[in-house]
């Protein structure tokens, strides 16, 4: 009795906040949909533009983050996973402006090192410039480029060959002024061998006031090349609408043809975001278009042959909704699987959807997650093994926060998670037929320079979003009795597993206190489903120590001690 009472008294405490590290997971999990948050937590923004399936085992995923402590207004932000999500490590990386990622790949050389591209900005210009950074394994910078001029430029996709050479694509302003400070973008590309030695770097022009902005790139094995699509006012002239365009560049750089995909009616605004190849040495591109939905746009999936000649081409959407789609695979059993985002009731929600690779062009199954808030989007999408399924990155905002976070969606091979956590949605859809025009390109050659951005190693909050229990199968592990077992290690440093059960769902927290009765962290401070659970603490920033944690859901409390040796 007086021991229970020492506990209690010592757990009447007020809260300090302290930096913190936690995840959680069901035992056993699968499948999941779960969140990354940094510090301040629930009030920054964090986007996860790329998804990567690791040689070595998880995923890692890159986009950009404002967390603070951070190197400038947006950084970007990098995160190695293991295959249920739980964080291996992190890292921001930037300058003092606003600094945007979009892409990355991992090399399969000897340290499987990764090459994250976008943006960062130059202060001595005032302009975002094309840079990469090659991180290693522990979330370390290894060394970092950018394209050096007086111009403004990104790069929006990076692909490897397997020879581990690295190409980006992206654009950049036009060196030629048209009058009126009028630079309009262009398409950029450059290559690199695996230690980041550049073989090349060329802009690539049109002669005239058009603009060309390159999304995607990718390699086919078939014969070498390299395929970039992206969007081009060159036949609809100066103003707001696009077409698609795809260019095809020998392994040295050099464009082998142009070709423009157009929708024969005035109004047609479209746009593509990746393009993948196709064992024939053809291509998919996919990405959206308002040719049947002239006040919102509808997903567009087309292939191309080997020499930019189209061979189908389909729009998915439902009328007066918002549909975009942003990446494309070519899964193992020769289907293609795409995410998104469709609007749905005002509000923004995750769209996969697998389809075949030949007509007629019917999605196999059409999956939508939409239990969180308005602003959710798929952005990349990877094929998963062991088992099998996709694994989804893009942008979410948990119920625990108030900003947009990062995420993971790990389905099984139907697109599902567990049930109620992603929907069956209809999605019509239609084939239509293009009008193919081309266009010449010429091009210059740019330059590169070292630079090195400022690192920190923030430490994100893994929130569970949606996640499946249970060794085989779609059954749920669910407990008898409310369990809160023993910390494992104890004795710990920095790391220890806290495991607990709940048989019924309910609102849970799950706090840290110290010796003097402190609060110094609420692990958990939200509902949660019935299940196992097991929550990993990082104690790498308190002194060692006797510290205790409590659980509580509903009438159910209890307390354990652990020790931190330091």
């Amino acid at each position: 009795m007086r021991t229970q009472q020492l506990i209690s008294a010592i757990l009447n405490t007020i809260l300090i906040s302290l930096l913190f590290h936690f995840t959680g997971q069901n035992t056993h999990a699968q499948y999941f949909v779960k969140s990354y948050d940094f510090p301040p937590f629930t009030t920054r923004t964090e986007q996860g533009r790329s998804i990567e399936r690791d040689y070595i085992s998880g995923w890692s995923i890159t986009g950009n983050s404002n967390s603070t402590p951070n190197a400038g207004a947006n950084d970007w932000m990098f995160l190695r996973l293991d295959n249920s999500g739980l964080l291996k490590c992190s890292a921001l990386l930037g300058f003092s402006g606003n600094d945007t990622s979009y892409t990355h790949v991992q090399l399969n050389t000897t340290n499987k090192e990764y090459v994250l591209a976008g943006s960062y900005f130059d202060v001595n210009s005032g302009k975002n410039k094309a840079s990469f950074s090659i991180v290693d394994t522990n979330c370390n910078h290894v060394m970092s480029k950018q394209i050096m001029d007086t111009l403004e430029h990104t790069y929006r996709q990076v692909v490897n060959n397997p020879s581990n050479i690295f190409t980006l694509a992206g654009y950049t302003e036009d060196p030629f002024n048209y009058g009126g400070g009028l630079r309009p973008n262009k398409i950029l590309t450059s290559q690199y061998l695996p230690n980041g030695v550049l073989a090349w770097a060329f802009n690539y022009l049109t002669g005239v006031p058009s603009t060309e902005e390159a999304y995607s790139i990718c390699h086919q094995l078939t014969d070498g090349s390299y395929a970039i699509t992206g969007r081009t006012n060159f036949k609809a002239g100066p103003g707001a609408l696009f077409d698609v365009f795809v260019t095809k560049l020998t392994p040295a750089g050099i464009p082998i043809w142009t070709k423009i995909y157009i929708f024969p009616m005035p109004g047609v605004n479209s746009d593509a975001r990746r393009i993948i190849p196709m064992p024939d040495g053809g291509f998919v591109i996919i990405g959206w278009t308002n040719v049947f939905d002239p006040a919102a746009n509808d997903i567009w999936v087309f292939r191309i042959n080997s020499f930019g000649f189209p061979m189908w081409s389909t729009i998915y959407g439902t009328p007066s909704k918002v549909e975009k789609g942003y990446s494309i695979i070519l899964a193992t059993d020769g289907t293609l699987v795409f995410t998104g985002y469709t609007n749905t009731l005002g509000t923004e929600d995750i769209l996969t959807v697998k389809i075949p690779a030949v007509p007629p062009n019917a999605p196999i199954w059409s999956r939508v997650f939409d239990k969180i808030t308005p602003n959710d989007r798929g952005y990349d999408i990877e094929e998963a093994f062991n088992p099998s399924g996709y694994g989804v990155t893009g942008q979410t905002m948990p119920a625990a926060s108030s900003s947009l976070d990062p995420f993971l969606m790990r389905t099984n091979s139907t697109g599902n998670v567990i049930t109620g956590c992603v929907d069956s949605v209809s999605l019509p859809f239609m084939n239509v037929v293009l009008v193919l025009d081309s266009m010449n390109l010429y091009y210059e050659q740019a330059i590169d320079r070292p630079i090195n951005p400022t690192k920190i190693n923030p430490t994100p909050v893994v929130r569970n979003l949606c996640i499946l229990s249970g060794v085989t199968g779609n059954q749920y592990n669910t407990p008898y009795k409310f369990t809160l077992k023993q910390n494992y290690p104890n004795p710990f440093n920095p790391t220890t597993n806290i495991e607990f059960a709940l048989p019924i769902g309910g609102f849970v927290t799950l706090k840290i206190y110290d010796i003097t009765g402190k609060e110094i962290v609420n692990l958990i401070n939200e509902y949660k489903n019935k299940g196992s659970y097991i929550m990993s603490f990082n104690a790498s920033n308190l002194p060692g120590g006797t510290y205790f944690y409590r659980l509580t859901s509903g009438d159910f409390s209890e307390v354990k001690k652990m020790l931190l040796l330091k």
